[in-house]
C-alpha cells in the first residue's frame, strides 16, 4: 500500500487527560489495522496540567478496546512536537487558535477531526468529556473511532 514516507501525527486537546490520549492509543491500533507502518503517534494539551494520569473513565474506555492509558502522564504541546508533526489533528475550534497562534503557517497540517464523521456535520467537534459520567466517555470514545477511520481512509488517497 502506498503510505505518506514518515507519517508523523500530533493529537491536541486541552488537558491531555481525556480525548487526545484515547485517541492516541486508538489511531496506533487504527493505523496498524490499516496497514500502515513506520509511523508515530504522540498527543498533548493545549494547558499545563502538570503530569497527570489519564482520567479513569478515558482509561477504561480505551481498556474495553484491549488498550491502555496506564503509563499516560498529561503534557503540554511542545514546539518541537508541532515542528516535526505532519499532520496535527485536533478537537475542537478552540485548539485550531492555539496551534495557529504557536505555529501560523500550520493550517496545512491541522486535521479538525470532527470533520470526519460518517454522517457529515453531525459534530462541531469532539466534546470535552471532563466531568461526566463513564457513558460520555464512552460516547467520546466511539466518535474519536468513528473521526479516525474515516480520516485514516484519506491518507490512502493523499499518498
Amino acid at each position: 500500500m502506498d503510505q505518506p514516507a514518515s507519517l508523523r501525527i500530533l493529537i491536541v486537546c486541552s488537558g491531555n487527560i481525556c480525548r487526545s490520549p484515547m485517541a492516541e492509543v486508538l489511531a496506533r491500533r487504527k493505523l496498524e489495522e490499516a496497514g500502515f507502518s513506520g509511523f508515530s503517534v504522540d498527543s498533548g494539551g493545549t494547558l499545563d496540567l502538570g503530569e497527570q494520569p489519564a482520567h479513569p473513565h478515558a482509561q477504561r474506555a480505551v481498556r474495553v478496546r484491549g488498550l491502555s492509558l496506564e503509563d499516560h502522564r498529561s503534557r503540554v504541546i511542545s514546539a518541537a512536537q508541532l515542528d516535526q508533526a505532519t499532520h496535527i489533528l485536533v478537537m475542537a475550534p478552540e485548539h485550531v487558535r492555539e496551534v495557529l497562534f504557536r505555529r501560523p503557517n500550520f493550517q496545512d497540517r491541522i486535521v479538525k477531526l470532527w470533520e470526519f464523521t460518517d454522517k457529515p456535520r453531525r459534530l462541531s467537534r469532539i466534546a470535552d468529556p471532563i466531568g461526566q459520567p463513564y457513558k460520555v466517555f464512552a460516547a467520546c470514545r466511539d466518535d474519536i473511532e468513528e473521526c479516525l477511520k474515516n480520516w485514516i481512509k484519506t491518507l490512502r488517497v493523499e499518498s
